[in-house]
């Protein structure tokens, strides 16, 4: 009976094992290409614009390269910005059934950085992969799914691939810049 109970229990801890290994490797979830700037003339300041069937009333815009805006009815939100932005996914990461907007943004002037901002409009919640000058990470499909390319800041030929997740980073009401700013008319008052 002690053998039983002891190999039951060796059982459910390889379970549990398992299922915590399977989140620090997560499956690549499935990614559509929204914006990609990678060969583009700077210089022009288009305005794109899209919709997604799962937010019927809502779109999404952006403006030069810099900024994307969530028009949702009478509302308006800016929610990434940058110096300029890279390239734009839509991708389900948290298999809620509706997909959050992915983008590889470079900020910074003189010093700058690569980092990936994500923005859940169904849950209006915002991710960021972010480690300035320690880490740059750039977002990529292969084969319709999402991954992350993370390379040292001091050595950006060292490249680790693996696919993206939002496993480890933590959901915030408000985006960065919008903080920036609160922390601006804080400093004003």
């Amino acid at each position: 009976m002690k053998r039983i109970i002891s190999v039951l229990l060796l059982l459910a801890l390889c379970a549990v094992l398992s299922s915590c290994s399977a989140k620090t490797n997560p499956e690549p979830v499935d990614a559509e290409v929204w914006l990609d700037f990678s060969d583009i003339d700077w210089k022009e300041e288009p305005e794109y614009e899209t919709t997604l069937d799962e937010y019927p009333d809502t779109v999404f815009l952006c403006q030069s390269h810099t900024e994307i805006v969530v028009q949702d009815g009478a509302s308006e939100r800016t929610v990434v910005t940058g110096m300029p932005i890279r390239n734009v996914y839509f991708a389900d990461l948290n298999a809620d059934g509706y997909r959050e907007l992915c983008a590889t943004v470079m900020f910074g002037s003189g010093i700058s950085d690569m980092h990936i901002a994500v923005y859940d409009h169904y849950h209006q919640e915002f991710y960021y992969l972010w480690d300035r000058m320690e880490y740059d990470y750039s977002l990529y499909s292969e084969n319709g799914k999402l991954y992350v390319e993370k390379s040292a800041y001091t050595n950006p030929d060292s490249k680790e691939t693996m696919p993206f997740s939002l496993d480890g980073l933590t959901p915030s009401k408000t985006s960065w810049a919008e903080d920036l700013q609160n922390e601006v008319q804080t400093d004003e008052e």
